[in-house]
């Protein structure tokens, strides 16, 4: 467990290293961190949770996420509602009652 908590140190001290010594201007750094704090929480959080950040890469995931519900919306039959059969019976098959009037 310490030396989960090293490395986390170490990448973070890397990535402040990497900030301060090749980005110049607050500008270009602010870019920067934003940028990789964005690729990290499309990381960690998927479809639904990017929509909250504001950029096109989580409105893409929740369109990606309905299309996908409305393509397996039906797939699942539902309590109650009989399950169509996908082939037709032939003449022979079906049986006519015929009821006295």
């Amino acid at each position: 467990m310490c030396m989960y908590y090293l490395a986390e140190v170490v990448f973070l001290a890397a990535l402040i290293c990497i900030t301060l010594l090749v980005f110049h201007t607050h500008t270009s750094r602010s870019t920067f961190v934003g940028i990789f704090c964005d690729v990290f929480g499309i990381i960690l959080y998927g479809a639904p949770l990017t929509v909250m950040i504001g950029n096109g890469v989580g409105a893409i995931l929740a369109v990606a996420q309905l299309i996908f519900y409305a393509c397996y919306y039906g797939s699942t039959p539902k309590e109650g509602k009989p399950v169509k059969d996908p082939v037709k019976p032939t003449a022979s098959q079906v049986q006519m009652i015929v009821s006295a009037v």
